[in-house]
């Protein structure tokens, strides 16, 4: 993972829904920085989706880490509403797995939520990532994550 990248600039006030995919035989324990999140929706590997009434560990909230089961895939929402900054990676918070060797091959990424009221320059914009908003893990593929503005 490059620290010196900005993988995703979220807009101050966004509210966005992120979906992790687990499609691997591990639980991973994910974590965002910055925000709280409430979960919406998870799939399990039989394609059954729980009864929030029936797992309220997992969908009470706000949280900033979950535990995705392997085969599941769980969406939260959020609202990005506070701590803007420069599109700067030091001005940058990490979403990531807390499995550390997944960390390290790429389940980690760096996002920026801005205001608009600095202005961006052409060389600036040269450090944001222009991969899609659906990414993987490169250790383990089959995790994927993804953002979908509400």
């Amino acid at each position: 993972m490059d620290m010196a990248v900005v993988n995703d600039v979220v807009d101050l006030g966004a509210t966005e829904i992120w979906t992790l995919d687990n499609q691997t035989s591990l639980a991973h324990s994910w974590h965002i920085h910055d925000i709280h999140f409430w979960v919406t929706e998870v799939i399990d590997g039989s394609i059954n989706m729980l009864n929030p009434n029936e797992y309220p560990e997992i969908f009470k909230g706000p949280k900033d880490n979950v535990l995705v089961q392997p085969g599941w895939k769980l969406s939260y929402i959020t609202t990005f509403s506070d701590f803007a900054t420069p599109i700067v990676a030091t001005s940058s918070y990490m979403y990531h797995c807390h499995v550390r060797p997944h960390e390290d091959k790429g389940m980690l990424g760096t996002f920026v939520v801005w205001d608009g009221s600095t202005d961006v320059e052409e060389n600036d914009l040269s450090s944001i990532s222009t991969a899609s908003t659906t990414k993987s893990c490169t250790r383990c593929s089959l995790f994927t994550w993804s953002q979908h503005q509400n």
